[in-house]
């Protein structure tokens, strides 16, 4: 099931509101004999009301872990000069460990660079793996459209 709302308070309505899409599918699901599928929202507008936005923040400030798991073996920044991709292997004590380069305009260039990086063992978290694909897939991207790349920001 997936449902659409034009507009969607987050915080307070969208709890109650996926509750009860859920137990109108499992009833569907059931009057049909069919077992029950996921459930999908989209808010086309998605907030929280000023009223709830202190309690809101407290459980931000209460959950405030990192989201992610760093590599140990480091990250990567990446940067476009030229038509060259550019990526730069830290520790995780920000410490340059390689360099890696690659012509933009040759076929695949994202990943063949990502395959020398694989190569090298400089990941070692799948998560850690697709978002440095995504990256230099945005990369190469950018070089072939003449826009402007800033790694983790959208292309212009």
């Amino acid at each position: 099931m997936t449902a659409y709302f034009r507009s969607n308070d987050v915080f307070g309505a969208w709890p109650l509101n996926a509750w009860a899409l859920r137990h109108l599918q499992a009833q569907i699901a059931e009057r049909l004999n069919v077992k029950i599928g996921p459930l999908t929202t989209i808010s086309h507008c998605a907030h929280i009301y000023d009223n709830a936005l202190p309690e809101a923040a407290t459980i931000v400030l209460q959950n405030n872990e990192l989201a992610c798991c760093p590599d140990p073996r480091g990250s990567f920044v990446i940067t476009v000069s030229g038509s060259e991709i550019v990526v730069d292997h830290l520790s995780p004590a920000g410490l340059a460990i390689a360099q890696y380069k690659q012509d933009a305009t040759v076929p695949n260039a994202a990943q063949l660079l990502g395959n020398k990086i694989v190569q090298d063992l400089g990941i070692s978290q799948i998560e850690h793996a697709l978002d440095l694909g995504a990256q230099l897939a945005r990369a190469e991207e950018a070089v072939r459209h003449h826009l402007s790349f800033t790694q983790d920001r959208p292309l212009r």
